[in-house]
């Protein structure tokens, strides 16, 4: 994968990008947050977690996946649990059974696999 940069740099054209650059790339262009991809795979692997459990699986700073799991809470694709003890006990996540959960997980790996190089983006004279 390479990409384009549109201010001077030194390297500007051709410059490989690894994938977990690219993939925060896309996930900020496409979902606002760099880091909702790697979140919700994470989420998706676990099925019910803490911000603290996706923190450990993606090693992403805790404020930056309370803040992914916040704007999935306020999509209404993810759902916080209730608090089993206590206020000071911890916050469950959970996918919401939704098409738009499945739809979400399906766009996320489809862009995952776009970066991998398994699905060549091909364009059409439509």
């Amino acid at each position: 994968m390479y990409s384009v940069s549109l201010h001077a740099s030194l390297l500007t054209v051709d410059t490989p990008v690894d994938e977990q650059g690219e993939t925060r790339r896309r996930s900020a262009a496409l979902f606002g947050n760099e880091k909702i991809i790697e979140v919700v795979l994470a989420l998706e692997a676990e099925g019910t977690a803490t911000a603290q459990m996706i923190v450990t699986k993606t090693n992403i700073a805790h404020s930056m996946v309370r803040d992914a799991i916040g704007r999935l809470v306020e999509g209404g694709v993810v759902r916080a649990l209730p608090k089993t003890g206590g206020r000071r006990s911890p916050q469950y996540y959970q996918p919401v059974d939704s098409a738009a959960w499945e739809s979400l997980v399906a766009a996320v790996r489809a862009v995952l696999d776009e970066i991998r190089g398994a699905s060549p983006h091909t364009t059409s004279d439509h």
